[in-house]
């Protein structure tokens, strides 16, 4: 009877952990290949630009969040916890203009430059939109971008670089689109270009 007793307790507890297991692993945070470059044709030329340009490190700005998280919402995509990169967010949005001002031809170097960019990532808002009736995707991510010269502030100005996609193509598409909008942004404002021509 006591051996039927203690084989009853450990199946038991052996199946309430596999449950708590179970309950922990389907409701982890989902991680997100990022896989962007910058493909194509840059919206504009910059090969006559005056001055050499380098790009520093984008800063994090979000209040207590962890460098590579997307957003803890579920978007209704089942990860209850949310979503995170494989990457530092701030790194993605350096990244894709990285690989358009190369694409563009612009006076680029590694440091030291007569002009550089900086960024702060304030922000990134993922939800669940309706467009004409297709459940769709939606991530913007918030960024400012400074262009300076030495301690020298020459022109700021904040990004919404808004991507939707339907819901089926996933979050790595959205954010591709979303990183198509904020180079457009960025390398299509005419009182940026005229700073840097």
């Amino acid at each position: 009877m006591k051996l039927q007793m203690n084989i009853r307790q450990t199946l038991s507890i052996a199946l309430g952990l596999f449950a708590a297991t179970f309950a922990v692993s389907s409701s982890a945070i989902e991680d997100i290949v990022v896989d962007y470059s910058f493909q194509g044709s840059a919206p504009t030329n910059l090969s006559n630009m005056k001055a050499t340009l380098h790009f520093a490190e984008f800063i994090d700005s979000r209040s207590g969040a962890d460098a590579n998280l997307l957003t803890d919402k579920d978007l209704g995509l089942g990860s209850a916890d949310g979503y995170q990169l494989d990457q530092a967010a701030a790194e993605v949005v350096r990244g894709a203009l990285l690989g358009a001002f190369t694409s563009a031809d612009a006076k680029l170097v590694d440091s030291d430059g007569e002009m550089y960019i900086a960024g702060d990532l304030l922000g990134i808002d993922a939800q669940i939109v309706d467009r004409a009736g297709v459940e769709s995707i939606q991530i913007t991510f918030r960024t400012n971008i400074q262009l300076r010269s030495g301690s020298r502030m020459i022109w700021q100005t904040t990004i919404f670089g808004r991507g939707t996609r339907p819901a089926e193509e996933g979050i790595q598409a959205t954010i591709h689109a979303a990183m198509k909008r904020t180079i457009d942004d960025l390398l299509l404002d005419d009182y940026f270009l005229a700073e840097i021509r």
